[in-house]
This record gives C-alpha cells, sequence and structure tokens, in this order.
C-alpha cells in the first residue's frame, strides 16, 4: 500500500512572492498623498491644454467704455462690422476675428435719467433700488477699466468723452498727425475721432447701437502687453484707420 501524500503542496500566494507587487503596495504606502495630487495636477493640465487649443484666436482686440450696456447681438454685430473693414488677417489663420471687451461706464445725470420718471404731477422720481444697483455697477466698471487700460493689452479704443477724460486717456493716446500725416476731417480733437461722424458709423447700421458721441483713439505703444511687440502694435494701427478712413462701397 502506497502510504505517499499524493497530494500537491498549495501554491504560495502571487501577492507574497512578487517584487513589484511588494514594491507597489509599500509606495502607495508611503507616497499615496503625493500621488493623488500629482495625478490631479496631471489631469487639471490636461484639461487646461485642450481648453487652450479649442480656444477662440482673434487677430486684434477692441474695447469699448461708455455709457451703454451691450448685449449678445449687438456685441456680435458690431464685431461682425469690425471684422468687415479688418484690412487683413493679421494671425494668418484664414478667418478675420475681433474680441470685445466693453464696460458700462455712466456719469450721475446718465443714469438719473434712465432710472427715473416723471410723475402725474410733474415730480422726477427715481427708483432709488435700480438707481443704486446701477450706480455701484457703474463704479464697478470703471475701476476695472482703469485698471485694463493700463495693461497695454489693447490700443483702439471706443470711449465716452466722460470716460476719455476722467481717465486722462489723452495722456496715452498717440496724435492724429502722427497716425494719418495730418488730421482727419472728423477728428474730435488732436487724439479722437467722433464715430459719429465717420462713414464706418453711418454705413453699418450694428454699429449704431454705441452713442454717436462715441470717441475713437489709438494708445501709444506700452512697454509692456500685447502693444509692446512691434507687429501686434502694427496690427492696431492698421486697424484704427482702417475704421477711421472707412469709405462705403
Amino acid at each position: 500500500m502506497n502510504n505517499r501524500n499524493d497530494q500537491k503542496p498549495e501554491a504560495p500566494e502571487i501577492a507574497g512572492q512578487s517584487r513589484f507587487l511588494r514594491w507597489l503596495d509599500n509606495l502607495w504606502y508611503h507616497y499615496k498623498w503625493p500621488i493623488i495630487i500629482g495625478a490631479f495636477a496631471v489631469f487639471a493640465l490636461a484639461v487646461c491644454l485642450a481648453q487652450c487649443s479649442s480656444r477662440q484666436k482673434y487677430d486684434v482686440n477692441i474695447t469699448f467704455a461708455g455709457a451703454k450696456i451691450l448685449n449678445n447681438t449687438e456685441q456680435e454685430g458690431l464685431c461682425s462690422a469690425l471684422e468687415a473693414v479688418m484690412p487683413a488677417d493679421f494671425d494668418g489663420n484664414g478667418a478675420k476675428a475681433v474680441q470685445l471687451v466693453t464696460y458700462g461706464i455712466f456719469t450721475e445725470e446718465e443714469l438719473l435719467q434712465l432710472y427715473s420718471s416723471v410723475n402725474s404731477e410733474g415730480v422726477r422720481v427715481v427708483d432709488q433700488f435700480a438707481y443704486g444697483n446701477a450706480r455701484k455697477q457703474s463704479v464697478d466698471e470703471g475701476t476695472s477699466f482703469s485698471t485694463y487700460v493700463k495693461t497695454g493689452e489693447c490700443a483702439v479704443w471706443f470711449v465716452s468723452p466722460y470716460v476719455y477724460e476722467t481717465y486722462n486717456l489723452s495722456l496715452l493716446a498717440a496724435p492724429l498727425a502722427d497716425v494719418f500725416g495730418s488730421q482727419p476731417e472728423s477728428a474730435a480733437d488732436e487724439f479722437t475721432v467722433r464715430l459719429g461722424d465717420t462713414a464706418f458709423y453711418r454705413y453699418y447700421s450694428v454699429v449704431r447701437v454705441l452713442p454717436e458721441d462715441t470717441l475713437i483713439l489709438l494708445t501709444q505703444p506700452y512697454i509692456y502687453g500685447k502693444t509692446h511687440n512691434e507687429n501686434t502694435y502694427a496690427d492696431f494701427r492698421e486697424m484704427f484707420k482702417a475704421i477711421v478712413e472707412f469709405r462705403a462701397p
């Protein structure tokens, strides 16, 4: 009789015999949080890169600051007119695109006119709640504009006379005579052109969402920001000239 035990010995556990798995277990034990944080950073970077690659690219950015809150339709219409007169596809990607930056900045008189009415007794009554909110928003927009105008990120500006004077934009503006060789007929002073006196305003109805007393100006190049780049500033300059010198077909 064979007393020999014919049962095969149990196989050792794979995890217990694998150096690689033991190393992973040890790594996770000691570096769990750095690994989690690193993985999250890689994921966030991938998302950012994907968003940047799909983001709209613009040939030039133009700023409006004045007594008008432009809705999306009005902004799109204004951009389409600006793109129509753009003299070239500056970045060479096959499409002309303008980025419009807007700031709604009002005078006290303008706000009172917007948020008050005359009652049956002939007395002007102010909607204090609406007026207060609008005034705060206007002040906040003015603060943001004051910061943006110092960044050098834009050189072509559409501004109300109030904004032009309040923020001393004449100190930043390029003289029209330096840009055109002489004063254009639509010049409001030595630095600005009155929008309502341009063919650009008269020809494109979508431009007339802006007040006709809006002033157009070109700032001088800064020592930083987009305007510091010689080629980019040349694009701004050509865009400014195209708006002012536009003639209806």
